[in-house]
């Protein structure tokens, strides 16, 4: 689902390697889609400051992260569904990126505390269940795997799942932040 031009997962690996206590892409993209569904919008610039303030991103990684956030954003906020998580690509086993998925639950459960709880509390039940299952994901490590094609099915619907869950979220927060709009009325 990546887009034409759009941030990979091995740019920002690459940016990002090295660079002592920074989170990898997968957990990065994660804590600000998290952060995104909790507080609606950040300052462009200052997300990462305020996510990680630890890091230290030099000139062009602090391009590849404007661009990253923008295009989340439009992703998130957008009517077209295009929102994907930022994973590695089928090139990697799958072993790998179900590591990566975990770190991506991790980071969007981290950004998803800087709106507070009492707002989770009300999510609806499928809301909530996608919260719990969020949760369980961002506990999986390495797991030792065949790379068979049942294997490739169910990393590719973990995927779906939750790229629509976090649209799903995002929706139903959106509802509860000041100066959204009211529900349609029938």
């Amino acid at each position: 689902m990546t887009m034409r031009g759009s941030v990979t997962f091995e740019q920002m690996e690459e940016h990002l390697d090295g660079r002592g206590g920074a989170p990898g892409p997968a957990e990065s993209h994660g804590a600000l889609c998290g952060a995104l569904c909790s507080l609606g919008s950040l300052d462009g610039r200052g997300w990462v400051r305020r996510l990680f303030p630890e890091l230290e991103p030099g000139e062009a990684l602090q391009e590849l992260l404007r661009q990253l956030y923008a295009e989340t954003l439009a992703g998130l906020k957008g009517d077209d569904l295009r929102f994907s998580p930022l994973l590695p690509d089928e090139s990697r086993p799958v072993a790998q990126r179900i590591e990566a998925l975990g770190q991506w639950c991790h980071g969007f459960l981290f950004g998803l505390s800087h709106g507070g709880a009492r707002r989770l509390e009300r999510l609806s039940a499928d809301g909530q269940e996608f919260l719990h299952d969020v949760t369980e994901m961002s506990s999986v490590a390495s797991y030792q795997l065949e790379e068979s094609e049942q294997d490739e099915r169910s990393y590719t619907e973990l995927v779906e799942y939750l790229r629509t869950g976090v649209l799903l979220l995002e929706a139903e927060l959106a509802g509860g932040r000041p100066g959204a709009p009211e529900g349609t009325l029938h």
